[in-house]
């Protein structure tokens, strides 16, 4: 008996050390419940009340040139910078934005997502990002 309240006494200490430590938490579960609550905002504002981003890129306008002569833009994302808030809000602020802006979240090398805004920082649409991060080419 003093055996079992012995081994019931020093399990619950383990546990209890791994979760206050931090040992039990999931990336995963993290980024999908913060991805859920960021899909119910529709601004800037609303989205970084809930948590800033690791990461921002500006996405930047590639012109493309058709065969029959007609130039469209191609948007695409510039270089992930680290997050600097008064910056972006600055530049949201002034209207100097040509294109949209994505906040990168990243939870762990395979659980990261991408939040999307206009240039006046209307949410255009959260979407998790694919792959896993930091291997060469992503």
């Amino acid at each position: 008996m003093k055996m079992l309240l012995g081994l019931l006494v020093v399990g619950g200490g383990i546990a209890a050390m791994c979760h206050y430590s931090g040992m039990l938490h999931s990336p995963t579960a993290e980024c999908k419940e913060t991805m859920a609550k960021m899909q119910k905002c529709s601004t800037m504002a609303e989205v970084l009340a809930v948590a800033e981003p690791e990461k921002i890129s500006i996405y930047e306008n590639y012109p493309y040139t058709l065969s029959n002569g007609q130039e469209i833009d191609q948007w695409k994302p510039g270089p992930e910078v680290n997050f600097n808030r008064s910056a972006i809000e600055q530049q949201v602020k002034d209207g100097v934005l040509e294109g949209d802006f994505a906040f990168i979240y990243i939870y762990s090398n395979s659980d990261s997502f991408e939040v999307r805004f206009d240039p006046s920082g209307n949410l255009k649409r959260v979407e998790k990002q694919t792959g896993v991060r930091n291997l060469p080419g992503n």
